[in-house]
Order: C-alpha cells, then sequence, then structure tokens
C-alpha cells in the first residue's frame, strides 16, 4: 500500500471509480447505514439461525436502550472516526498516533456507569474501526492497543466494566479497514481478497472466543467485496458456532438479525428486523461539541418515544479524547429541568 506523502484520496483514485466513491469529497453522498443488498436466507446456517431469531432477540426487544461507544486513535484528537479518510491523512502519519494513544485507565468503569444510571441495558465499542487499529489484543497484528501506546486490552476493561454494572456487551467490528495493505487491494485482486478475508476470520474468531459470552455483533461496512468474497456465511457460522446466542446485524451483507439505520427512524421491511435507531453525539464531527452544535435533549427524547412503542431499540453515541473517561457536558438543552447525559443525547 502507498503510504508515503500521497494521501489516502490519491490512493484510492488509482484503483477505480468503486474505491474512488470513498475519497472525502463523496464523503456526504454515501449512506453508510444501507449495507449491500441482503442475501436471503437460503443455507442451513442461516435457516437455522432464522428459527432462533426470536429467543435470541427477546432481551434486546426488552432492553430498549442502549450505549454505543466510539473510541480510537480518532480520539486521540478529538476527531469523528472517518478523520483518516476525510482529512486525507497518510497512512504513516496516522500510525503516529498508535504509539501516542494512551486512554485513562479504565474509562471504561465510568462509561458503564453512566449507562446504569441513564437507565440503558447493554453496551457496544468499537473493537476495530475503518481506521484498522484493533482496541483487543490479538496475535495477528501488532496494531493493537497492547503493543501500542495503550499497553493493554481496552476491550478487555470494557467487557469486565459492562459485565459489574449489569450491562449486555456488545462488538462493533468493521470489514472495512484503510490500513491493512489488503483492504482495497482485494477488491480486484484474488490472492489479496484470500489473505485480507482469512485476517478478518481471524480477528472475528479472536473477538469470539477471547471475552466470554458476547450478546451483540455489529459488523459494518462491507465494502468493497460482496457477500460471497466476504464468505459471509462461513463467517456467521463460526460466529454462531462460538456464541449460540448471539445477535447481529445484516452489515456483512448478510440478511442478520436486525438492522442498523442511522441518524433516522425507518421501519423494517420484515417484522425480524424491527426498527432502529442510531444517533451520534453532537454533530458527528468532533468528540466534544459547544453548546452551539450539540443537540437539544428535547428530540432525543422524543425520538426514543416514537422509536419504543415500534418495537425499536435505541442506541446513544458517546466519545471522548481518551484523556479523559467521559466528555463534558455538551451544553445540551432542554425544557426538562432534569440534568442531561454528557455528550450522549
Amino acid at each position: 500500500m502507498k503510504t508515503d506523502a500521497d494521501s489516502r484520496r490519491s490512493f484510492l483514485k488509482h484503483l477505480g471509480a468503486g474505491a474512488a466513491a470513498f475519497s472525502a469529497v463523496n464523503v456526504p453522498m454515501l449512506n453508510m447505514g444501507a449495507p449491500q443488498a441482503t442475501a436471503p436466507a437460503t443455507s442451513s446456517a442461516q435457516r437455522k439461525q432464522a428459527t432462533t431469531r426470536a429467543q435470541r432477540m427477546a432481551w434486546w426487544h426488552e432492553a430498549k436502550f442502549g450505549m454505543f461507544i466510539h473510541f480510537g486513535l480518532y480520539s486521540l484528537v478529538g476527531q469523528h472516526e472517518w478523520a483518516l479518510e476525510v482529512e486525507g491523512i497518510p497512512i504513516l502519519q496516522y500510525e503516529y498516533l498508535a504509539k501516542h494513544f494512551q486512554p485513562k485507565p479504565n474509562a471504561a468503569r465510568e462509561w458503564a456507569r453512566l449507562a446504569r444510571r441513564a437507565g440503558q441495558k447493554y453496551m457496544v465499542m468499537t473493537t476495530k474501526h475503518h481506521e484498522g487499529f484493533c482496541n483487543f489484543d490479538s496475535k495477528l497484528t501488532d496494531y493493537c492497543a497492547p503493543r501500542q501506546g495503550p499497553g493493554r486490552d481496552l476491550v478487555r476493561e470494557f467487557v469486565d466494566a459492562a459485565r459489574a454494572e449489569g450491562m449486555r456487551v456488545g462488538f462493533y467490528y468493521s470489514l472495512m479497514d484503510w490500513h491493512h495493505p489488503d483492504g482495497a487491494r482485494c477488491k480486484n485482486d484474488e490472492a489479496a481478497r484470500k489473505r485480507f478475508v482469512a485476517y478478518t476470520h481471524g480477528l472475528i474468531r479472536e473477538l469470539m472466543t477471547n471475552y466470554g459470552k458476547i450478546d451483540v455483533l455489529w459488523y459494518d461496512v462491507d465494502w468493497p467485496l460482496t457477500a460471497e468474497q466476504w464468505e459471509s456465511e462461513r463467517m456467521n457460522q463460526m460466529v454462531f458456532e462460538l456464541q449460540p446466542e448471539i445477535i447481529v446485524n445484516n452489515r456483512n451483507a448478510l440478511e442478520g438479525d436486525f438492522s442498523t439505520p442511522e441518524q433516522e427512524i425507518t421501519a423494517a421491511e420484515k417484522p425480524r428486523s424491527r426498527l432502529r435507531f442510531s444517533k451520534p453525539s453532537a454533530s458527528g464531527s468532533k468528540a466534544t461539541a459547544s453548546p452551539s452544535t450539540a443537540p437539544s435533549a428535547d428530540p432525543f427524547l422524543g425520538t426514543r418515544m416514537r422509536t419504543i412503542p415500534a418495537a425499536g431499540t435505541y442506541f446513544t453515541s458517546i466519545s471522548n479524547t481518551g484523556r479523559e473517561a467521559l466528555p463534558p457536558p455538551s451544553g445540551c438543552r432542554s425544557s426538562n429541568p432534569q440534568p442531561c447525559l454528557p455528550s450522549a443525547v
């Protein structure tokens, strides 16, 4: 992968129109909440998943309200998780953040306490976002928290903290990877595809093996491959063999147990999908918002009131700079005299 003075935009441009669609100028046009067309449940593994869905999803429909934590190298500079791409940062320059990413120890304890106080029942954290940095301990890459600045397993801290507060545990995992040398090359190079798919399946296996019972697996962005190229059926089969009671979303280009719209409320086409809504903190571009850009608590409460009766479950998303456990209150405004959650509305 070209990682010198050229930006990722230049690298993606030479791969052709498909990859260039991810250049910064086109980011506003993307609908990342909508994955590629999902494959129908035709395999024996998918049919088995469908037959156990109601039982596995029961707690999800009861929970109604959860916390989503965005945490990664971008946190160090207080940026949105798309900073590497949107700002065209060269890979080697971005890698520099890994050595300096030293988040406050056990920050997850404060996240979990906040979630419990807010009445949330489950938590999902980014284990690896598009930037390719693994917040967990991996034998497959050195680009992971224990061998970089943090010097410890951040996912382990999150899991332990969530369970201590009685929370269900979920993992976000981005299939797309801007850092891996085969992450884009795999689109047109079969040898690269095989290497990258093996790497991806291996990381997911580690996540499903090393942290006890996991309740949610949240795939994200299946670009640049199809379900067949990702070997998504085999991927899900592995996941369910290791975590029989887990629920998974539809962003590895398979049907999944639930759909995942972002920043909007949409009724699912099928009963199994139900309704989901996810809203990032503040404007979605910074880890900390000013009072003028912070969202009001009133729309937040209104959205929850529309989501929950429709058999949906609602996430609030928080992030921080890594230097503190929680961002300072973002100046949320509400006619309700009760205090707002810090950057969680």
